[in-house]
């Protein structure tokens, strides 16, 4: 978790904490895609709040509409050589 999520006000938030470890190409990127998204739903509103929860909600029902359709398949990723995954990744992963 980053130093700003963490805080509950802008008091709390360690500024020098956040440059330090600030990521410039990822921050870029979110930037970037935000603006694609800006521009494939075109609000009305001209805001960008709330367009990645929209993609978000989207991106969910299409890909629940195609998984009971038959037309995506999930597959289990199952790390190799992993002595603590079950045989059958159906099984529950605990017994209660």
């Amino acid at each position: 978790m980053s130093v700003a999520k963490s805080a509950v006000n802008s008091n709390e938030f360690d500024y020098e904490e956040i440059l330090r470890n600030w990521d410039v190409k990822a921050e870029q990127e979110k930037a970037d895609f935000l603006d694609i998204l800006y521009d494939f739903y075109k609000p009305a509103n001209h805001s960008y709040t709330g367009l990645y929860q929209q993609f978000s909600k989207d991106l969910t029902e299409t890909f629940r509409s195609l998984i009971v359709a038959g037309d995506f398949k999930l597959d289990f990723v199952v790390p190799p050589n992993d002595p603590d995954s079950p045989d059958c990744p159906c099984e529950p992963l605990c017994d209660i």
